[in-house]
This record gives C-alpha cells, structure tokens and sequence, in this order.
C-alpha cells in the first residue's frame, strides 16, 4: 500500500501543501496556517482514536498527498474523508490516492459507508468524488461562510456493497499511472 500514517517529520511538507493557494481554496478552513499551529494541531489529532491521517506515497517513494478519514464511528462503520494531493503531483496522483485509500477503509478497516463535504466552489473535488462512485445524499445551502461570501456544501456518500464496481471501472485509469490493480 502507498498510504503510510502521517507522522511528525512529514508536517513541514504536509503543511506547505496545505498553505498552498490551490489546496486552501479548497478546503473549509482557507486561512494560511503557521507552523507552531500546525504542529499543535497535530499533536491534538495524534491523540483521537476517531481519525487516521495518511501520507500517500507514489511508486517512485515520493510524498504525493495527504488523505485523512475523521469522525470515524466503529460501531456504524462510517466515517468522513478528506485528501489533498501535492500542488506538483502529477496527473492521476489523485485518483491513485483516492482508490488506494478507499481499498484501505473499506477492505482493512471494514467500513461500511464513507462521507465528504464539498464546498459548491470546488468543481474539481465534486467530479472527483463522482468519478469515484459517490453520490449525492444532500445540499446545504448557504452552509459556509468564506471569502467568496456564503455558498452551498453538498454531501457526498458511497457505500461499502458499491465500491467494488466503481473500483473496477476506474482500474483502466488507475493503472495508466501506475501499473497498479
């Protein structure tokens, strides 16, 4: 597997790509982050037994992304996810981490469904997760409050029982990249 679990000396690259314009655009939390918060931040999230933070690593051993599941409830088997990619990740690192992250929660951990909100500006995070078999469960409408003003938050599920066929229709992609199954 590509997915390692995040640990202290990856917070520095982990962070820079979060601060990163295209990555912060994106997320809930726009603001730059400094170090000493990060670091902190981290410490807190260390210590939860309902989340697991990953570095992933492409075939070439380089950090390419980070992908995050939280509110992880054992005993429904549901949990949301979160993932960002290196601003300089090559294409397709995106969905190499997204698939390998969804084998990981669903085969290894037993997950039954996984959640994702996204912010109605993000239309590449939207196709993503409809690419990967999500489906639309809900909109908030005028949920967030950002710098563009309110906009909407549209959760997005996908079923344990569904991803397998969604997974083998992205293996031809998938495998474009990396020659993995």
């Amino acid at each position: 597997m590509s997915l390692r679990k995040l640990d202290e000396p990856d917070l520095e690259l982990m962070l820079s790509w979060r601060n990163h314009p295209i990555v912060r655009a994106g997320m809930f939390s726009q603001g730059v982050i400094e170090l000493h918060q990060h670091k902190a931040w981290f410490r807190r999230e260390s210590q939860k037994k309902d989340s697991a933070w990953f570095l992933f690593v492409d075939m070439n051993e380089k950090p390419a992304g980070v992908v995050y599941f939280t509110e992880m409830d054992r005993i429904a088997n549901h949990a949301f996810w979160g993932f960002y990619a290196a601003p300089d990740a090559p294409q397709g690192t995106g969905t190499q981490m997204g698939v390998e992250a969804l084998d990981y929660i669903f085969n290894e951990e037993q997950f039954h469904k996984i959640n994702a909100e996204v912010l109605e500006s993000n239309a590449r995070s939207y196709k993503f997760h409809r690419k990967l078999g999500f489906r639309t469960e809900g909109t908030f409408c005028d949920h967030y409050f950002g710098s563009g003003g309110y906009e909407s938050v549209t959760r997005f599920a996908l079923l344990a029982r569904e991803w397998p066929a969604h997974r083998k229709e992205l293996f031809r992609f998938l495998k474009t990249f990396s020659g993995r199954e």
